[in-house]
């Protein structure tokens, strides 16, 4: 497992690192939603700044769309913070963020965690 999880007051964080597996980002949003309290954040960050490659599965849409569409049910109001320069992640979430109107909640990509704060400076 490349990434760890940890919470904050109102935030999740989750963080990658080395190689990551095509199934891990899925596998850490389905471990934040079960272990947190999702009706209690408001802001869930997915930090890819360390990380040396990821292959993009075929099928991502479905697994993000399967994945936000069941925890929405609890919490709808989420802003979800993307970190990352690696292409690949970039290329998914550039993807999903242009079928913004399928999304429930809102997507947020940034190259670096400064960037993401001059937004969002409560995180």
């Amino acid at each position: 497992m490349s990434f760890t999880i940890k919470y904050y007051p109102k935030i999740a964080i989750a963080t990658f690192k080395s190689e990551v597996k095509s199934l891990e980002p899925t596998n850490a949003f389905v471990e934040l939603v079960e272990t947190g309290n999702i009706k209690k954040i408001d802001y869930i960050i997915f930090d890819f700044t360390d990380i040396t490659a990821y292959t993009v599965p075929e099928d991502y849409m479905e697994r993000v769309k399967f994945v936000t569409e069941f925890s929405v049910s609890w919490n709808s109001n989420i802003d979800v913070i993307i970190i990352a320069t690696n292409p690949e992640i970039r290329f998914m979430i550039t993807a999903y963020i242009n079928h913004k109107d399928n999304l429930k909640w809102k997507y947020h990509l940034f190259n670096d965690m400064e960037s993401a704060k001059k937004i969002f400076p409560e995180i």
